[in-house]
């Protein structure tokens, strides 16, 4: 009768092409249906969990999606958090174009920095959809957002985090 090892070799594994590509889009997606759960509300409560999870996913690997890849994933978030169409979808690709600039800039990056980046990639992002609502008062809807964009920015490491076990999870077999 012939043995069968317990365990499979570690080396020379090939990794599954659905969890490479299906974790990423799945996850920003997720994220995106998440934050729109609290619809209904006098104040936002949630931050843009879907645009953090993206700038995560691009900050962790640039090279995952494509440049055209801010389109549908802001277009499927503006679906999901009923903000204005299209708003999402200009955002996520500036952002995909700011980001392809800071990449061409820095050689490397540190945690602190990349915090920094994604923070103030935050606050536009948030500023910029009091814009796209029509609310041309900034000055009385800062206080009204204020809590939202400062649990974004502290809640922004953990998505970090969570982007990199997604991350070891999506590259092993």
């Amino acid at each position: 009768m012939k043995r069968r090892p317990r365990h499979r070799s570690s080396l020379n594994r090939s990794q599954s092409k659905s969890r490479k590509t299906f974790i990423p889009i799945a996850s920003i997606l997720f994220c995106s249906a998440l934050s729109g759960i609290f619809l209904i509300t006098q104040h936002p409560l949630l931050p843009p969990l879907g645009f953090m999870m993206f700038i995560s996913w691009r900050l962790l690997r640039p090279s995952l999606f494509p440049m055209w890849a801010g389109l549908p994933f802001g277009l499927m978030d503006d679906i999901f958090t009923a903000q204005p169409f299209g708003s999402g979808g200009l955002l996520f690709s500036l952002t995909m174009l700011v980001m392809m600039n800071i990449d061409n800039r820095t050689s490397w990056r540190q945690y602190g920095m990349n915090w920094v980046i994604g923070a103030i990639l935050i606050i536009i992002y948030l500023f910029a959809n009091l814009f796209f609502q029509g609310i041309y008062q900034i000055r009385a809807e800062f206080i009204t957002i204020m809590p939202q964009t400062i649990l974004a920015i502290l809640t922004f490491p953990l998505m970090l985090r969570l982007a990199g076990w997604l991350n070891r999870y999506r590259l092993s077999s």
